[in-house]
């Protein structure tokens, strides 16, 4: 009953996403298969033709919907593709070599003619805020509702003491990558009129949540036992079984996803960001539209990310950890 009722709002969605790491084609890949999420288009930052290409073939390959998704670039002469993306997904998609190219226009255009469509659309950004930039740059007549980015930091002055992790204890400024990657589109996102509520999934609770061992125990059951989901699902679990043998892996941008698909995941509250010094900041502000996570909910998180509901994630966790060793 509880993901019956989380299924029955489908909402529209934008994807503004990089290729530097294998976190962010697993987002692709999650908004691709989630049944409450339409992906009307993506735009990558920076977009060279090879990212164009790995992206586009990853559609191709996944994409369950009857309509076509756009992809948009930033910039063509600059970027690759990490190749741990190619070494894990890769194999899967065929000549996708051949799909690069420019793709089907710039991210600012994609993404200004696809919320003249759909103006509700959520959008969720993964990467430097380059395509955001151009969007509100140059479309002052667009609106955007809501936009979930994995990016800012909350810091000791937002956050309670024991959700503090111990590698930012004592800091109210860290930088943060997505932001600092191009501070012309963080600046213009948090300062901008034209997006009614901003919500920023921060550094401190995505440094939290990982694929790890239990998150594999999970995936096994809810997806590959029992031979459910899709293609994609295997893939994944093979990879970060090689994977965990060293370390686990940080999801930042598929936290980012699920916060959008369901923002019980984590708690919000309302600030103001600045920059000091290379690192960004918040300070508490009712009067502000621009939300920070500052705690998160796992099984919340488990649960949206894996399309089962919260009951079974719970049930899942107290087998596993009778399961595993001490």
């Amino acid at each position: 009953q509880e993901k019956d009722q989380q299924m029955e709002q489908v909402r529209n969605a934008f994807l503004d996403m990089e290729t530097g790491d294998p976190d962010d084609m697993m987002t692709l890949l999650l908004l691709l298969e989630c049944p409450s999420i339409v992906l009307r288009g993506v735009t990558v930052y920076p977009g060279c033709p090879q990212q164009i290409g790995f992206v586009k073939g990853i559609i191709r390959k996944y994409n369950i919907a009857d309509h076509y998704i756009p992809v948009g670039r930033y910039n063509e002469n600059k970027g690759n593709v990490n190749i741990g993306n190619i070494r894990m997904f890769g194999s899967e998609l065929g000549d996708w070599e051949s799909l690069n190219g420019p793709g089907d226009g710039y991210g600012h255009q994609i993404l200004a003619n696809g919320l003249a469509l759909y103006p509700d659309a959520l959008v969720i950004t993964g990467g430097p805020l380059g395509n955001i930039f151009e969007l509100l740059e140059l479309h002052e007549d667009i609106i955007i509702e809501k936009i979930y980015c994995q990016g800012g930091f909350a810091g000791i002055n937002v956050m309670d003491a024991e959700d503090v992790l111990p590698k930012f204890e004592g800091k109210e400024y860290c930088p943060t990558y997505n932001f600092n990657g191009h501070l012309k589109g963080a600046y213009k996102m948090l300062e901008s009129g034209n997006i009614n509520e901003k919500y920023l999934i921060s550094k401190d609770i995505c440094h939290s949540v990982s694929w790890d061992n239990e998150l594999q125990y999970l995936v096994y059951h809810c997806k590959i036992k029992h031979g459910d989901g899709l293609g994609t699902w295997p893939i994944l679990y093979k990879a970060m079984e090689k994977y965990l043998r060293k370390k686990f892996k940080l999801l930042h941008d598929p936290l980012a996803a699920c916060v959008a698909i369901n923002p019980d995941i984590v708690t919000f509250r309302k600030v103001t960001l600045d920059r000091n010094g290379g690192g960004w900041g918040s300070k508490l502000d009712d009067d502000s539209n621009v939300h920070i996570s500052v705690k998160y909910d796992i099984e919340q998180f488990y649960s949206t990310f894996l399309n089962v509901s919260v009951e079974e994630i719970k049930n899942l966790r107290n087998l596993y950890r009778q399961e595993s060793p001490m």
